[in-house]
Order: C-alpha cells, then structure tokens, then sequence
C-alpha cells in the first residue's frame, strides 16, 4: 500500500499517535537515536493499534522526510553518532508537496509477474529523474517462501513526488504504466462492476488514514 507524506489523518489523530510513542518511549527509556512506530487506523471503530516499534530510521521512507520536509535524515542519524543536536542540520528546500513510496505487491501464486526490462527502466528514468525503482527478482522457490509465510511476493517499489495528492496519484499511474505494472490502488479506482475476475497483483489501498504509519524523531 502507499506510505504517504503528509500523513492525512486530522491533527486530533496525529496527537493521539504522538501521545502513545511518548509514553512507550518514556516506558521503554528511549532517550536517544531515531526511531519508527507503525500504526493502524480502523475509521469505523477510531481505534488506534500500534504494530510495532524499530529502533532505526525507517531507511525505505527517508527520501520521502527530504522531497516533502527538506529534511535529510541520513544527515540527523550522523549528528546523533557524533553527539550534535540533530535540530542543527540544516534543511534543504522541499521539491513536493507530497511523496509516497509506492508498493507493488501479488497476492495470487498463480500471478504472472514481470519485471521491468533495461527499456522500461530507461523510460521510467527519463519520465520521472525524481523517482526511484526497486526491483525484487526472486527464484520460483523464494517467491513460494514468500506466499507460504508472508501470503504475498513484493515485486517492486517507486518513490515518487507530486504538487499534491492528486498529481502524486496521477504521476503514479504514469509510471506504472511505464514499468508494465498495474498502480497499487487501481483495483479500487473504478466501480466494483467493473473489478476483473482476477486477484489484484499489488497491495490494496486503504484510506490513506487507516495506512500504517511510521514516524521519526530525534532525541
């Protein structure tokens, strides 16, 4: 699914989220590093779950921080190394006013999956020089491993930046159509009439308050 900034949940729900990482912080004794939290949000029932707490950067985000933020922080992970307060790195000027790391994702072993060729990748590259592409080739029995445990193949992943959130979502459809791969939301982007028999071959989106939610701080 999407992992988007800036988060879209109101300021009353943020605040919630916050609350709870400063009390397990303050539980836990984490006075020092970056750190990332995941949460759940089920609109229906307002219930905030919290999936689980990393002690490191959450690296597969952090260009998102810097496109939207100006906020580098590969450069904060290094003053907090070196003892220096991590408010004095300085920002760069953000270049979108959103950003979401994109995941493409089959939940189907029978799903034919085809990565991107030198060609697609070199359109991909011309089309969007901001996005990046990760690509995941797995043998046969890796991607089985994949279904028996985790129920899914993640295929690949795009970074992108947009004006907004609907230029971002248009910029992703582009580029998906590009690299030869259905957008991560696009089983739910017309009515469900029309749904193709098929399971989807990417994650299934949620609103973009009930995504899981990671965030960071130094302190």
């Amino acid at each position: 699914m999407p992992h988007p900034i800036p988060r879209a949940r109101p300021p009353a729900g943020q605040a919630r989220a916050l609350d709870v990482a400063r009390r397990f912080l303050l539980a836990v004794g984490f006075t020092h590093g970056l750190f990332n939290m995941e949460f759940f949000y089920d609109a229906a029932s307002d219930r905030l779950t919290v999936i689980e707490f990393n002690p490191r950067m959450a690296s597969q985000y952090s260009d998102l921080y810097q496109r939207v933020l100006g906020v580098d922080l590969h450069a904060i992970e290094i003053a907090l190394a070196h003892g220096l307060d991590p408010d004095s790195v300085p920002r760069s000027a953000p270049t979108a006013g959103a950003a979401a790391s994109f995941v493409y994702r089959a939940f189907d072993p029978a799903d034919r999956v085809n990565l991107p060729d030198a060609a697609q990748r070199q359109a991909f590259a011309s089309a969007f020089p901001d996005g990046l592409l990760f690509r995941y080739p797995k043998s046969r029995g890796s991607i089985q491993r994949d279904f028996k445990w985790l129920g899914s193949y993640r295929y690949g992943i795009t970074h992108l930046g947009g004006r907004d959130a609907d230029d971002l979502r248009q910029r992703c459809e582009a580029a998906s159509a590009l690299l030869g791969w259905p957008a991560p939301y696009a089983e739910v982007s017309v009515p469900p009439a029309a749904h193709a028999p098929a399971l989807p071959a990417a994650d299934d989106p949620v609103p973009l308050a009930a995504c899981n939610r990671s965030m960071e701080v130094a302190s």
